[in-house]
């Protein structure tokens, strides 16, 4: 295992040109790759065409080639046909996000040099049905299957305008599958799994959809259960595969549709995961092994319910549209660790984390302009109340002379009032659209701090706080989309993104101020501007869908987190620049049935200006260096091919390969190594039946795929094989 320092002396121009080198001997490959052609009997090319795709990103249906910015659309017969199961896997699928090693309850997106820091709100927006999943104060993602989903669309860049909060470096909207008002329509799914040197692991999956009216109402019921394998062992604590997780959902939707004009739609979802110990800490990579806990064994505990309810109601001129949800959430860990101390001997710590009652409430109404004139337009309002409960408990249990209890009772509140608006001209017959956007966005946040340690009987108290701040800021968008044909779109897109401000523990203050380290205990906002330009191109008689884009970001007071003298310390670093490049191709070759595509990106994110706190706090942050969590580089290659193989059977087979580069440590200048992911798929399928046979990190790629305070961070995710039997009902 190599380790190398992390490279400060490359320029954003030599990454971009690498990168371009890169995209264009890919591209030069798959041309010769797919050369050949299929002819039909009257001896004419039979080319495949790459099907029209209807988008929401603008919060109205558009198709991809109206959508002026940087977006990938993702079908669910496309994640299910890519072997896709989860919303961490797509990040292979999407250029320039990434994610940290971790486990499925604190997974944080990286798009584009967010970072996907530890604390405060997420830096990437969340949607479910057009209802954000957004916790206060908490940067973690859904944990959400592909199985019966419409599509997923990762909208890449701020969204400071349209989708405002927790919106600063992109937005993911996942959208479920709509009841069917016309016909019946059910589907099972089950499969099992092996993870080399590690456990077992299965999933199932059921949908049904139900014409209650035929026309006017009908109700869906997707549920399902699965379990990933786990492979590591205790030092301290008997047994194997130590690390599996079991997850079960419910997702209940009704749609009521009494007229052409009027359309209602309610969600009731639930969600349970429940994982065992700590992935991605391995001790050593063969047994991977965990830390010493002390015998205790560790877990985590996640239950969520969302509620909501949109009305569309088309008023001719203009469609009113009503998204309302409210959403809880529980999170219990528990967990233990043990460490030696020369002098003092063996000690012996217990934690446990409890977010409890963590609740979010959403109202958006906004007025969406109808008609094919050469005016749109789009305004609305929306309120949020967020409150966010966190207890955590440190039991000091060996040696009796240390024993002790410290507490933490934290509770943060939030309440946001926004309002936006977008219009935009089309001059020239479409040749030229320019677009102006505006939001307006005022954050109450307080948080209050109640801490204390007990000891022989006896509580004393450490702090008790209460800290409020009102963060407003208004957030302008510039796009302009030229159209010179139907095939053919370029963009530029300039806009500014945000990330409500966040707070330091005064205690936490006074301890780093006893190191000669100044921090304040406010963190504030942090603010980007964006400036993208690219484009989408439609080739080859509509075979070939292409979409380059380059981008700068400026980031002032980006937000980031470290530890410091035993505490967590939030900070906000003066100035971080983002420069990339990114291309998506998509090749439905004159061989029949056979399509190509890739993506990649090159990404420069590096600390501009950093104040003396920050730069004191953690090593790996320092001037000209890449940001950690920020992958430099991705790509990943995919091929598919489908042909007849008798009566109505047809057999499908798929491989892809995917590469990133390392990641940079937080706190030391290391970066971990390469991580490759070589994947493969085949699968037979009738109009009711298909059998699938699948591989997934086929070269066992064991890591480490990142390092975290100097610990390597080894993968979990090791050579795997599974099959998988779906039915669908006529």
């Amino acid at each position: 295992m190599k380790l190398r320092k992390s490279s400060v002396s490359c320029s954003t121009l030599y990454w971009i040109q690498a990168w371009c080198t890169r995209v264009a001997g890919v591209a030069i490959g798959l041309a010769l790759f797919g050369t050949g052609v299929a002819y039909a009997e009257d001896g004419q090319i039979q080319p495949g065409i790459v099907e029209e795709i209807v988008v929401t990103a603008s919060k109205r249906e558009e198709g991809l080639m109206d959508v002026a910015q940087s977006i990938q659309y993702l079908s669910g017969e496309e994640l299910e046909g890519s072997g896709v199961q989860n919303l961490a896997q797509i990040v292979q699928l999407i250029p320039g996000v990434s994610l940290p090693t971790g486990v499925a309850s604190t997974r944080r997106y990286n798009v584009r040099g967010t970072g996907a820091v530890r604390t405060n709100d997420s830096a990437v927006g969340f949607y479910i049905d057009g209802m954000p999943h957004y916790i206060v104060d908490l940067p973690f993602g859904p944990d959400t299957e592909v199985f019966d989903l419409e599509s997923i669309q990762v909208l890449r860049g701020p969204q400071g305008t349209l989708y405002g909060q927790g919106a600063q470096g992109g937005t993911i909207l996942i959208t479920t599958a709509q009841p069917d008002l016309e016909q019946f329509r059910a589907r099972a799914r089950a499969g099992a799994s092996r993870m080399h040197k590690g456990g077992d692991g299965q999933i199932y999956d059921a949908s049904i959809s139900v014409p209650l009216i035929e026309g006017t109402l009908a109700a869906s019921l997707t549920a399902g259960a699965s379990r990933d394998p786990g492979l590591a062992e205790g030092i301290d604590l008997p047994g194997s595969d130590l690390d599996e997780d079991d997850r079960w959902y419910a997702r209940l939707k009704l749609l009521w549709q009494p007229s052409d004009e009027l359309s209602v739609t309610g969600l009731i979802q639930r969600r349970d995961l429940d994982e065992g110990a700590f992935r991605g800490t391995y001790a050593s990579v063969d047994p991977p092994l965990l830390g010493a806990s002390g015998g205790i064994e560790s877990g985590t505990d996640t239950e969520l319910d969302l509620y909501g309810l949109n009305i569309e109601w088309d008023a001719h001129f203009a469609t009113l549209t009503s998204s309302s949800s409210y959403m809880t959430y529980e999170y219990l860990h528990s967990s233990g660790f043990s460490f030696f101390d020369p002098n003092l001997g063996n000690f012996l710590v217990s934690y446990i984390a409890d977010r409890d009652d963590v609740k979010t409430f959403n109202q958006e109404l906004r007025l969406t302009s109808n008609g094919d004139g050469e005016w749109d337009w789009i305004t609305g309002v929306s309120y949020t109340r967020g409150e966010h409960p966190n207890s955590s408990v440190l039991d000091y249990l060996e040696p009796p002379a240390f024993a002790g209890t410290a507490t933490d009772e934290i509770v943060t509140e939030s309440t946001q009032m926004a309002w936006f608006g977008e219009v935009s001209r089309s001059f020239m017959d479409g040749l030229i659209t320019p677009l102006i956007g505006l939001r307006y966005f005022r954050d109450d946040r307080d948080k209050d701090i109640i801490s204390t340690f007990a000891v022989g009987g006896f509580v004393i108290p450490l702090q008790n706080v209460d800290v409020d701040e009102r963060f407003s800021l208004v957030s302008p968008r510039f796009n302009l989309r030229i159209t010179p044909s139907d095939e053919t779109m370029f963009f530029l897109n300039i806009g500014r993104g945000f990330r409500s401000g966040t707070f330091n523990a005064p205690g936490v203050v006074a301890a780093v101020d006893a190191l000669g380290i100044a921090l304040d205990v406010t963190v504030p906002e942090s603010t980007v501007w964006s400036y993208e330009v690219g484009g989408r191109f439609s080739l080859l008689d509509d075979s070939l869908l292409m979409e380059p884009s380059l981008y700068l970001a400026d980031y002032e007071d980006y937000q980031f987190s470290g530890t410091l003298a035993g505490s967590v310390v939030r900070i906000g670093i003066e100035e971080v620049k983002a420069t990339g490049a990114e291309l998506l191709l998509q090749w439905n070759t004159p061989v029949e049935g056979l399509s190509l595509s890739m993506i990649g990106s090159a990404s420069s994110t590096k600390v501009e200006a950093i104040d003396a706190a920050a730069d004191a706090l953690l090593q790996g942050l320092e001037d000209g260096n890449q940001l950690p969590n920020v992958p430099e580089w991705d790509f990943r290659i995919g091929v598919d091919y489908e042909w007849p193989v008798m009566g109505d059977w047809t057999a499908y087979a798929s491989a892809s390969y995917f590469r990133r580069d390392g990641q940079s440590d937080f706190s030391t200048p290391l970066t971990s190594p390469v991580v490759s992911d070589l994947s493969l798929r085949l699968a037979l399928a009738n109009q009711n039946w298909r059998a699938t046979l699948w591989g997934r990190n086929l070269t066992d790629d064991e890591g480490p795929a990142a390092i975290s305070a100097g610990s390597l961070l080894y993968r979990w995710d090791r050579r795997s094989v599974g099959v998988t039997l779906e039915y669908t009902f006529d």
